[in-house]
């Protein structure tokens, strides 16, 4: 009761204490078959040699007498400091393995059940947020064969989990507080990728629903238009290290919503400057040409860069069609078209492989402002 205090062993566990003259038991509580005691038996090569050739202490497990014991074993010295025998205490090994067996059984079998009770919920979940992606996977294809309207649907669809994301992103940030610096930077990239999402998601928008997007019409010189788009991208001009060349010779205004034109023509340059990642040669041009009778302005956007090939010049206004597939979402230049052609314009390119690109806007002339 001194040494094992009610408690202090599992159940169906006892406590044993032995005193040792050499190796050999003299004092024991450890019992034999038939119920008597160990006395005159001995203790295992691997506890003598450790204790009593090498005056350590043995902590571990050891076969004592008929069973497994969890031990420990210390030298006893005389008053000259030579080592004459050992004091052992353990505890019997096998109903302390089967507690921490059941144990492990009990905590294995609560996470089995948790896994099974969560598993439908994260099912739940994981389809709310992969229904949206294979619902566009959907439209493209219904978009392919013309149907329209289902862009708009899906746009919506998407809105929803960014949103969820977005708050929870928001509400990460107030809990973690001071410790969301840990983390700033992968918390950034999330804000980048729904961004990103909010993007996609509103050029979808205006490319199925282009009329709800309609803005304020003006006259507007497109030479004015050119310089301010200039100024937007003077950084990735630099960057690039592209050199702009200007000829404006238009003297005609065109009627229109001056932020969609300069969408259209940020969107012509920023893809030229992509078409030179080793620096060139940029030209904007403006010029009065009629077309089909019709007194216009165009725009022209060339670049010196690799060219379109062939096989891609067909489809470079097609909806969800990029050939930059880690930065692209296929809907800029479809947007442009849209915009221009409700306006009554057209877009064109020209290409040859190897050199360069040049788009060409032309819009119908109007009143001067």
């Amino acid at each position: 009761d001194l040494v094992y205090t009610e408690g202090s062993l599992p159940e169906g566990s006892y406590g044993t204490a032995t005193l040792f003259l050499e190796d050999v038991r003299i004092a024991t509580n450890v019992r034999l078959f038939g119920d008597a005691r160990a006395l005159g038996t001995r203790v295992s090569q691997a506890v003598r040699d450790r204790v009593l050739g090498d005056g350590r202490t043995w902590l571990d497990r050891a076969f004592v007498v008929n069973n497994w014991y969890i031990s420990a074993y210390e030298p006893v010295s005389d008053s000259f400091g030579r080592r004459v025998g050992m004091l052992y205490v353990g505890y019997l090994e096998k109903p302390f393995a089967e507690t921490r067996r059941n144990a492990v059984l009990a905590i294995v079998a609560l996470f089995a059940v948790v896994a099974l009770l969560a598993t439908p919920l994260f099912l739940r979940w994981a389809r709310s947020i992969f229904r949206p992606l294979e619902r566009m996977n959907d439209t493209m294809s219904a978009v392919e064969a013309g149907d329209l309207d289902a862009r708009t649907g899906v746009a919506h669809e998407i809105n929803n989990p960014v949103a969820v994301i977005q708050g929870n992103l928001d509400m990460a940030r107030e809990v973690l507080g001071p410790q969301a610096a840990a983390v700033q930077n992968e918390l950034a990239l999330i804000d980048q990728q729904v961004g990103r999402i909010n993007t996609i998601v509103t050029k979808l928008l205006q490319f199925a629903r282009p009329t709800e997007f309609a803005g304020y019409m003006e006259s507007v010189a497109p030479a004015d238009v050119v310089a301010d788009c200039l100024v937007l991208v003077r950084h990735l001009l630099g960057r690039a290290r592209v050199a702009v060349v200007r000829e404006d010779a238009a003297s005609r205004y065109v009627t229109l919503n001056r932020n969609e034109l300069q969408q259209v023509l940020i969107n012509l340059v920023v893809n030229a400057i992509h078409a030179m990642p080793d620096g060139g040669t940029l030209t904007l041009r403006t010029r009065d040409q009629d077309e089909a009778g019709v007194a216009g302005v165009a725009v022209e956007v060339a670049d010196t860069g690799k060219g379109i090939a062939p096989e891609h010049l067909e489809r470079i206004f097609d909806a969800f069609f990029t050939t930059k597939m880690e930065q692209g979402t296929g809907l800029g230049l479809s947007i442009s078209y849209t915009l221009v052609a409700r306006y009554g314009g057209r877009i064109a390119v020209a290409s040859e492989p190897g050199r360069g690109a040049t788009f060409t806007v032309w819009s119908p002339a109007g009143p001067a402002a």
